[in-house]
């Protein structure tokens, strides 16, 4: 399987963006964990999408990770396709009301970045799950859209807010 997969992976990205056999101690805050498998560092969005058809399509597991922050990877490693996307997607733009981030931007360089920008306090993790112009915002490049009436808000100091349940 190993070198049916790394044949096609060549194909989307260079020999230095794959490495096998990759211990993830090298790729988690804390410091543990097991070699993956396929260890991929794609540069684009369409690296990922055609990473992720490569892996669907010889039916292999595959793992998307950003920084590694939080992450517990057993001493065994994975067996399948870990695709890091941290250090070339890190992209932060503001995007009418919404500051937008690409999956791979830090949270303290979105913070440090909406501060320059005028955008907020921006100290490390200063509005991390606060709204913003009305609509949450996230660190790994989702965007919420605000709904009005939404039940599971929750005010500035993290406490559910108190209209009734639907």
């Amino acid at each position: 399987m190993r070198q049916s997969i790394y044949n096609e992976l060549s194909g989307i990205i260079t020999d230095e963006q794959i490495k096998l056999e990759e211990p993830m101690k090298n790729h988690t805050t804390f410091r543990i964990g097991g070699p993956a498998e396929i260890f991929v560092t794609p540069g684009s969005i369409g690296e990922v999408r055609d990473i992720i058809a490569v892996c669907r399509k010889q039916a292999v597991p595959y793992y998307v990770m950003g920084n590694g922050s939080n992450l517990l990877v057993s001493d065994r490693g994975y067996e399948g396709v870990i695709i890091q996307i941290f250090k070339e997607m890190n992209e932060i733009r503001i995007e009418g009301d919404t500051v937008a981030a690409q999956a791979g931007a830090l949270l303290s360089a979105i913070a440090k970045w909406r501060r320059d920008e005028g955008c907020g306090q921006g100290g490390y993790a200063a509005d991390a799950g606060r709204r913003d112009s009305g609509r949450p915002w996230r660190t790994d490049g989702v965007r919420i859209p605000y709904q009005h009436g939404s039940q599971d808000r929750r005010s500035h100091s993290g406490s559910q807010d108190t209209a009734a349940k639907r």
